[in-house]
């Protein structure tokens, strides 16, 4: 498969398609360029970044639990993901 392209009279090097690094986290492209003189070819590596395309999922939802008032000893060690108890609601200020 074809990612890259090159404009022939200026050389700049452009993507065909996104790349995606959950599929491939590097990649080695050859390149070759040629003039009167001869040609050239050499191996370039690329490092393929990754960023936040694939938003997280959550199964067996809801996640609900009841806890009595005055019990101490809770453990939420089932959970897949950090859980904060505050004990009274979280104000947060208005950032305008």
């Amino acid at each position: 498969m074809r990612y890259f392209a090159v404009q022939e009279t200026t050389g700049v090097v452009w993507l065909r398609q996104p790349l995606d690094r959950e599929t491939k986290s590097e990649m080695q492209v050859e390149f070759s360029v040629s003039d009167s003189q001869g040609v050239v070819k050499d191996t370039v590596n690329i490092q393929i970044g990754d960023v936040n395309d694939n938003s997280p999922t959550f199964h067996n939802q809801p996640y609900a639990v009841q806890i009595p008032e005055h019990f101490s000893n809770f453990n939420l060690s089932f959970s897949p993901f950090p859980i904060i108890l505050l004990a009274r609601p979280l104000l947060i200020p208005d950032m305008r």
